[in-house]
């Protein structure tokens, strides 16, 4: 999925020293003529102007930790060229990793942005620093967090071991940045900065050299993601938040980071296992190829016509028929007699008509159902085949269920 707010597409891992085996095979991109770039991991591709793409890899080399051989590069989709060359390892050095003994990914990128003015924010989530390159030479802008801040943190500021970081807005003079990212504050090890993640929102004043944290979204439940994430600025301000290896999503209101949604994606014996690397929120329009599924089941003096579409976002509201003659697929022969049963708004997934059995048998014998979608201008977007009455079969001393109008 493309993220057009902060140029996403893909992550994946390839298998390449300690790449992370069984994601995606072993990936070769061809670099020059002469060479090739063994690839273990790309990090973040977008489309910002026309077929550019960013793309961030590992080129493993038996060099000194000092100087990895890590960097990013643009792409078309033509060739693979490393735009900056290793200007970003020449500065960011293995001594930034607090632990020099995982210096083989002392900065591991997780995510790289570009801005109108052709500079670049980079996120090494092994460094816990987040850095503006470059365009033209690579070097080192400002960073901010880990060891060598640009920008003074306190301890209760200072973020950690963050993905996803983003431009998000630049004053004229440019004095002032705001960038978004959100901060995991936590290891895959156990490592800990603080008890749980949050999203976050920094501006930056390059005039008092100080960084003001704007707004925090801290997770629901105390939620600590050791790995993954999404910080998804939506248009109206509100912040989409996928918890990454916790789980979970949160939409929370811009005007006072109070959640408004909080979703966990399983539950039971499998909820502790969910994991999901990205969440996006978007208004998208599904478009079924199929028709709608419908079900009509009989429990005394009681029918419930029961009817779905699945992936459809079209339909607001269903119509309802009866109908006598015998059916070929969605159409019936000529000379058939329809009767219209009554009209359900659309509330939920399923969606259900009662009617009285006795009417039903009063329209006549053979009789079948089938339901109409309508959208919101009252135009019939799909139709159903025609099912015939079967009767309800309920475990043995149950107590019928009141049925319930609308989706289910």
């Amino acid at each position: 999925m493309l993220d057009s707010d902060s140029n996403e597409s893909s992550k994946g891992y390839c298998n390449s020293g300690r790449g992370v085996p069984g994601i995606l095979p072993r990936v070769l991109f061809p670099l020059r003529r002469d060479a090739y770039a063994e690839i273990s991991l790309i990090v973040s591709m977008g489309v910002r102007k026309g077929t550019i793409r960013l793309i961030a890899d590992y080129l493993p080399t038996g060099l000194d930790l000092n100087n990895s051989g890590r960097f990013f590069a643009t792409a078309d989709r033509l060739s693979v060229k490393g735009l900056l060359g290793r200007a970003p390892a020449d500065e960011i050095g293995a001594t930034e990793h607090p632990q020099t003994e995982d210096a083989w990914d002392y900065l591991h990128i997780n995510s790289v942005d570009k801005d109108d003015e052709e500079s670049y924010l980079i996120s090494g989530r092994h460094t816990s620093t987040v850095y503006k390159l470059s365009g033209v030479d690579g070097s080192v802008i400002w960073r901010l967090g880990g060891r060598n801040s640009t920008f003074p943190l306190s301890d209760d500021v200072a973020f950690a071991y963050q993905h996803d970081a983003r431009f998000r807005s630049r004053s004229a003079d440019g004095s002032i940045e705001t960038i978004s990212l959100f901060d995991n504050a936590a290891l895959t090890n156990g490592k800990k900065v603080h008890p749980s993640s949050s999203a976050r929102i920094f501006q930056l004043n390059h005039t008092s050299n100080t960084a003001t944290e704007l707004q925090k979204f801290p997770a629901p439940d105390g939620l600590s993601a050791q790995s993954q994430r999404k910080a998804h600025v939506l248009k109206t301000g509100n912040v989409f938040v996928n918890w990454g290896q916790a789980g979970a999503v949160t939409e929370f209101r811009a005007s006072d980071a109070e959640p408004i949604i909080h979703e966990y994606l399983d539950s039971g014996s499998l909820g502790p296992g969910v994991q999901s690397y990205r969440g996006f929120r978007y208004e998208w329009e599904g478009r079924p190829r199929e028709r709608p599924a419908v079900a009509a089941l009989r429990s005394g003096s009681e029918t419930s016509v029961y009817v779905s579409w699945n992936v459809d976002t079209a339909a607001v509201a269903w119509e309802f028929f009866a109908v006598t003659g015998r059916a070929h697929g969605a159409a019936f022969e000529a000379g058939a007699r329809t009767h219209k049963l009554g009209a359900v708004r659309r509330e939920s997934f399923e969606t259900v008509l009662v009617v009285s059995s006795a009417t039903l048998q009063a329209i006549g014998e053979n009789v079948r159902v089938f339901a109409i979608a309508l959208d919101t201008n009252g135009r019939a977007v799909g139709r159903s085949g025609g099912v015939s009455f079967r009767e309800e079969i309920r475990p043995a001393g149950r107590v019928p269920a009141k049925p319930r109008y609308g989706y289910l």
